[in-house]
């Protein structure tokens, strides 16, 4: 008899209960599992009616999971029109407008946040910010108090930098950094404290074919050696954009790779990388590939070893930056997908397993949403957390929490069965048994388990020939 197993298992939505679950079967002689899918869990929904949206509509980013627990992110619109920057819990209470912009603080903000070692949020928006509205660097306490303007770009000198679209990161120097996408666009430095503004690179978009690259979107990336590496959508020897890496200093700036858009290669490097734990460099294209809807791909940091991992198809398109976990996988979004309004994916780091985990199946009649245009975190509960610019029936877009298939560890030993499983903690579950599956009557072993860490487990001591269990996330 099999003593010990593990397996992965998908978690199962129920229409109703909104529950997940995982089955097993213990016998004399083997193991089975049955197999479902990833739950998805409605955090805050967003009004996206004109005149109802004081609190903010259309979020494009990802959150960000303060020090505090909470989820702080930014809405495109709503407020006073332009936008707004919230807090919500993870437990779908306390939702909060910090901050409304009104045109002179900013406008439209795209970005993620960060929280700076100083615990203040930071962000930028492309366009407004005082006193020339070429967009704004801004700072904010996670209370809302203390806004102000780190930065504000010039928009009254076209060929000054302008439009800091999708945020900005801290380096280990303590500095901001980002890049601007009209005016010049460049590479920027600037402190916490608005000084020591400098630009650290101008991409030269006049050169036919702008060899260097240009329109740089997405979030630049410290990786471990200390330089900062990014992308162009644009430029570069193909016209079809670049990975490129740059000292802190503004020196040494190198092309890494220059994407062809042909051969099944990519075109259009939209987002930002990250730094795998094998030390390569992981990113997307909005286009290219074998089906001329993006790829996954992989490239060391000193410009070897460029890979195609994965070429999408009509299973999914639009795809935002990677996130890996502890479990080595590549969680990824499609703002688009085959028969959805976006599709959460993983897939090993060789590029094999992919795997769709949820589907946003939005509709004029259910509260899922639609086009998730942000890249996933993780919460220190072990879920996962973003949101979709559009969807729920108003169209104002969600912040959801995605709690992944888990792990089950099975144990027998002295005719006892002990299982365990990955949990998200503040959660609650109930392990049934069966012991038939074609006309099953599951019975509660035990109470309720609340897990307060990310493991959860339970024994059943009763001597039996065969049991079918399952367990139960109950929301």
């Amino acid at each position: 008899m099999k003593t010990s197993t593990e397996k992965n298992w998908n978690a199962l939505k129920s229409s109703k209960a909104m529950k997940f679950v995982w089955a097993i079967a213990i016998t004399l002689c083997h193991v089975t599992n049955l197999r479902a899918q990833a739950v998805e869990k409605i955090i805050h929904a967003f009004d996206g009616r004109i005149g109802y949206d004081s609190e903010g509509r259309n979020p494009y980013a990802a959150p960000i999971q303060g020090a505090d627990g909470a989820l702080y992110g930014t809405c495109l619109y709503g407020g006073y029109g332009v936008g707004v920057v919230f807090k919500v819990n993870t437990d779908e209470t306390g939702y909060t407008v910090l901050r409304a912009f009104d045109g002179d603080d900013g406008i439209v903000p795209y970005c993620r946040l960060i929280q700076g070692s100083d615990g203040a949020l930071y962000g930028t928006t492309p366009d407004g910010g005082s006193p020339s509205g070429g967009g704004a660097v801004f700072k904010l306490n996670t209370d809302g108090t203390g806004f102000s303007i780190v930065h504000a770009f010039d928009k009254n000198d076209p060929s000054a930098p302008q439009a800091p679209l999708r945020g900005v990161i801290q380096a280990s120097d303590g500095a901001l950094y980002g890049t601007t996408q009209e005016g010049t666009n460049a590479i920027y430095r600037v402190n916490t404290d608005g000084s020591g503004f400098a630009v650290l690179y101008i991409f030269n978009s006049t050169n036919s074919p702008a060899d260097d690259g240009y329109a740089s979107d997405g979030l630049l990336l410290q990786a471990k050696d200390g330089a900062l590496y990014g992308t162009t959508r644009l430029g570069g020897t193909y016209s079809h954009g670049t990975i490129f890496k740059i000292n802190t200093n503004g020196t040494g700036y190198e092309i890494l790779h220059n994407f062809t858009g042909a051969g099944g290669e990519g075109d259009d490097p939209g987002f930002s990388l990250i730094q795998g734990d094998d030390g390569a460099l992981y990113g997307t294209t909005q286009f290219g590939g074998g089906f001329a809807s993006g790829i996954i791909f992989r490239i060391n940091t000193d410009g070897t070893g460029f890979t195609v991992l994965y070429s999408f198809d009509d299973k999914g398109r639009n795809t935002t930056t990677l996130l890996q976990l502890a479990d080595g996988y590549l969680y990824g979004v499609n703002g688009e997908a085959n028969s959805f309004n976006g599709e959460i994916f993983r897939i090993s780091t060789n590029g094999t397993d992919y795997l769709m985990l949820y589907g946003f199946q939005y509709t004029v009649n259910t509260n899922d949403g639609a086009n998730p245009n942000g890249m996933l975190i993780q919460g220190t509960d072990g879920a996962l957390y973003g949101t979709t610019t559009g969807g729920n029936p108003t169209g104002g877009g969600i912040v959801f929490q995605l709690i992944l298939p888990s792990t089950i560890s099975i144990h027998q030993t002295n005719g006892s069965i002990a299982l365990s499983w990955d949990a998200v903690s503040n959660q609650n579950y109930q392990v049934q048994y069966a012991t038939d599956l074609l006309q099953p009557n599951w019975t509660n072993l035990g109470g309720l388990i609340h897990a307060t860490t990310k493991s959860a487990s339970a024994t059943d001591s009763t001597a039996h020939a065969q049991r079918f269990y399952r367990v139960e996330l109950l929301q």
